[in-house]
Formats: C-alpha cells, sequence, structure tokens
C-alpha cells in the first residue's frame, strides 16, 4: 500500500513537472548553496512563485526581452527556474514606484540581465542568512550549551545543504559578525 502511494506520488509530481515546463520560465544563477536550499525547500530547482511575493516584484522589475546573442544554458548545476505567473498572450498593466503604468506581456519577456540576477541573488542569500540567524538564535537561546559548529552543521543538514569546512568557517565568521553588531544579550524584565 505504501508503494502504490509512493508511485503516485511520483506521477503526481512528473505530471506536475510536465505541467510547468509549459510554461514561461527564467533561470537565475544563484550559487550551489541557494541552490541546495532552494532544492529542500520546494523539492525541485524550479520555484512558482507567490503573485504577492517580494521575490515575484522583484523578478518582474528586471524583466526583459531575449537578446540576440542569447544561448540556452548547458550546465545548471548553480541555477534555478522561475516560472512567471502570467501565461498567454494578455497584457497586464503595473505601475512602479515613479507612478508610471508599464504594460507587460510575459510571453515575450523571459529573461533577466546580469544587474536583475546579482540583485536577486542577493535577495536570497539575505533570505538563507535570515533562516541561518533564526536557527541560530532559537538554538543558542535554549541555553543548552551546545558548540556553536554543531549548530552550524545542525542548521546546515537541517536546510539540506552540503557541509564543508569553508562554508562552517563563512557561518561561523558571520554568526560572530551578527553577535557582535547586535550585541545580543538575554533581558530579564522585572515587574514591581
Amino acid at each position: 500500500m505504501a508503494a502504490i502511494r509512493y508511485m503516485s506520488k511520483i506521477l503526481r509530481m512528473t505530471i506536475d513537472r510536465f505541467a510547468e515546463m509549459n510554461r514561461n520560465s527564467v533561470d537565475i544563477k544563484v550559487g550551489k548553496i541557494i541552490r541546495q536550499w532552494v532544492l529542500n525547500i520546494y523539492g525541485a530547482d524550479y520555484v512558482l512563485l507567490d503573485k504577492h511575493s517580494n521575490l515575484w516584484f522583484l523578478i518582474k522589475q528586471y524583466l526583459q526581452l531575449l537578446p540576440d546573442d542569447y544561448r540556452p544554458i548547458e550546465d545548471r548545476s548553480e541555477y534555478i527556474s522561475f516560472f512567471l505567473l502570467v501565461n498567454g498572450e494578455e497584457t497586464t498593466a503595473h505601475q512602479d514606484h515613479l507612478g508610471r503604468i508599464i504594460q507587460l506581456n510575459m510571453l515575450y519577456r523571459c529573461y533577466i540581465p546580469e544587474e536583475g540576477q546579482v540583485r536577486i541573488r542577493r535577495y536570497l542569500e539575505n533570505q538563507f542568512r535570515h533562516a541561518f540567524i533564526v536557527f541560530m538564535t532559537a538554538r543558542q537561546g535554549d541555553e543548552s550549551g551546545e558548540k556553536i559548529t554543531r549548530s552550524i552543521a545542525d542548521f546546515l543538514l537541517t536546510v539540506g545543504v552540503d557541509v564543508d569546512r569553508q562554508l562552517l568557517g563563512r557561518l561561523m565568521k558571520y554568526w560572530y559578525r551578527w553577535r557582535v553588531k547586535t550585541d545580543k544579550k538575554p533581558v530579564v524584565q522585572i515587574f514591581f
């Protein structure tokens, strides 16, 4: 019985994958760590965004027509795909921060230049760091006396990222700098 449920889940995922492949998508180079994190969260290297999310607004801001010298990506080991929310010939109007009305047709705008890719990658890296800080604050705040290296390794295993010395060192340095910058000390309120 469990094998049948497992096979139906795989079949459903495959059908969903083929349905999503017919949509327009944009590829963003995010690096191996963020890609592994996204793979752990979404279960695939393609993401369908909520239309009210900050990431969708950021992607929408940089969408352009394909350049003439565009070539499909061969090595996708550091890329993830974001599916565009509007698929078809309909044009949607959006108001930018200056109050201008911009007409967008997502059918033809499916490319993000290098500047946009850098901004999106930074946004995802900040989300990863935020998840790291929340995890470490909860882990270190429970007064268990656990070593910081062990907590960082647990975080990486929890979010599905491969653990290596270089990454442990970078995250440890980030954690120490964040603690010094915020000067987090436990505060006990006293009521009279």
